[in-house]
């Protein structure tokens, strides 16, 4: 997701919870804001996944075209 230069510090002050309501952020953004808290684009929003050694070496490894 890219957010634009004049997005920016509206979302950070949505992650730190200094606007006064959802809804200002949602009319500053032109985003809709869904509780708690989370900027929805059109998008699941998933927890990050952290990529190991081993993933990286299985990558290496796997022939191309295979998943």
């Amino acid at each position: 997701m890219t957010i634009h230069d004049d997005h920016r510090d509206v979302v950070a002050r949505i992650a730190q919870g200094r606007l006064d309501t959802e809804s200002e952020a949602a009319l500053q953004v032109g985003l809709r804001v869904v509780p708690p808290m989370t900027v929805a684009v059109g998008v699941q929003a998933r927890p990050a996944r952290t990529v190991t050694d081993a993933d990286l070496d299985e990558r290496r490894t796997r022939p191309r075209g295979e998943a």
